[in-house]
C-alpha cells in the first residue's frame, strides 16, 4: 500500500496478512450495509470518478431501501436542466442559474460542461469565490493540475479562511512534490478545522512519505478518530503496524 493521496495503491502485499485482515474486518464492522454507499463516496471523493459513485449509491439504496441518508445521494432532488438553461440564455447575468447548472453537471459527472457554467459565473461576479473552488475541483478531476492550482488559489484570495481550499491548494502542492508548502496548507487547514479529519490524513500521508512513520500513525489514528468511515486512513495504519 503506497500512501499517496487522493490515490492510494496496492503494490503486492506488503503490510502484514494478519494486520491487513485484521482492518478489513474493522472496516466491514464500521459500514455494514452501507458498504456500497461508502464506496460511491470514495469513487466521488478519493478516486474522483463522481459519475461511477451515482451507480453504486444506487446499489446501496437497493440494498437498503428505507435509509433515507443513502437516499439524499442516490436520488439527489435535480433541477431542470433544460428550464435552468433557458433562463440562462434569457438572463446573461444570472449567476445564480450559472452556479446551478454546474453544480448540474458535475453531479452527473460532465466535468467540462460543469467548468464552462462555473467559469461563467466567474465572469459575472469575478469575486464568487466558491464558483473559483468548483473550479479547481472540475480542474483537478480532469487532470488539469496547473489550472486547478490557479483557480483553488484565486478562491482563496477571496476567502483566506475556507478550511476546504486550504485543503485542497495543498492537494495541489503536494501533487507537485512541494512538500514544504503542502505541510503548511495542511496545518494552516487543520487549525482552522481542528476536526477535519480528511487533512489530518493527508498530513499523516505527507510525514509517511517523508519517512515519518511514527507521526504518520499518531496523524492516522487521530484522523480516524476524528472521521471514522475514512478507510484509508486504516489501510495506510495497516502499512505501519
Amino acid at each position: 500500500l503506497e500512501p499517496i493521496t487522493g490515490y492510494t495503491q496496492w503494490n503486492g502485499g506488503d503490510a502484514p496478512a494478519d494486520s491487513m485482515l485484521a482492518l478489513v474486518e474493522r472496516i466491514n464492522h464500521w459500514f455494514g450495509p452501507r458498504v456500497d454507499f461508502y464506496e460511491g463516496k470514495f469513487a466521488a471523493w478519493v478516486y474522483q470518478q463522481p459519475s461511477a459513485s451515482i451507480n453504486l449509491y444506487r446499489r446501496a439504496l437497493r440494498n437498503n431501501p428505507g435509509d433515507e441518508y443513502i437516499r439524499h445521494f442516490a436520488a439527489p432532488p435535480a433541477p431542470d436542466a433544460d428550464s435552468l438553461q433557458l433562463i440562462a440564455r434569457a438572463d446573461s447575468d444570472d449567476f445564480v442559474v450559472r452556479y446551478q447548472l454546474g453544480e448540474y453537471y458535475y453531479a452527473i459527472g460532465d466535468l467540462e460542461s460543469a467548468r464552462q457554467w462555473f467559469g461563467q459565473v466567474t465572469r459575472i461576479i469575478p469575486e464568487h469565490a466558491q464558483s473559483w473552488f468548483q473550479l479547481g475541483v472540475c480542474a483537478s478531476n480532469m487532470g488539469l493540475e496547473t489550472q486547478a492550482e490557479r483557480y483553488f488559489r484565486q478562491a482563496l484570495e477571496l476567502n483566506p479562511a475556507s478550511p476546504q481550499t486550504m485543503l485542497n491548494l495543498g492537494l495541489a502542492r503536494y501533487r507537485a512534490g512541494d512538500m514544504s508548502t503542502a505541510e503548511e496548507l495542511f496545518r494552516r487547514t487543520i487549525s482552522a478545522s481542528p476536526d477535519y479529519g480528511s487533512a489530518i490524513f493527508d498530513l499523516g500521508n505527507l510525514e509517511l512519505r517523508r519517512g515519518n512513520r511514527s507521526e504518520a500513525e499518531r496523524l492516522y489514528r487521530l484522523s480516524i478518530e476524528k472521521d471514522p468511515f475514512n478507510s484509508l486512513a486504516y489501510l495506510n495504519l495497516g502499512v505501519i503496524l
